[in-house]
């Protein structure tokens, strides 16, 4: 075991091979904590943007119609377009 003896004649395990990363060249496998900090701000910040977008007319005009009048403004807008209704669309209220 001629292999396992160290510079100084000692009994153990060898030397460890010097190109071998140290534990200080570790590098983290998660983000550090301020990065996925920074990440969860920025994507509430823009799903909020994106919402509101979506969600209403520059600067306060609110798009979301509440209750059930959007089926009525779509029959309206059928009938402007010259459907009649009951025969073209129907309609169940």
């Amino acid at each position: 075991m001629a292999g396992l003896h160290g510079r100084a004649g000692k009994t153990g395990l060898t030397q460890a091979n010097p190109a071998a990363p140290s534990p200080q060249d570790h590098i983290p496998a998660e983000p550090r904590p301020l990065v996925r900090g920074m990440l969860r701000v920025w994507f509430f910040v823009l799903a909020f943007v994106f919402l509101y977008f979506e969600l209403f007319i520059w600067p306060d005009t609110p798009l979301l119609a509440w209750g059930d009048q959007a089926i009525y403004l779509l029959d309206a807008t059928r009938m402007a377009r010259g459907q009649t209704i009951y025969r073209d669309f129907f309609a169940f209220t």
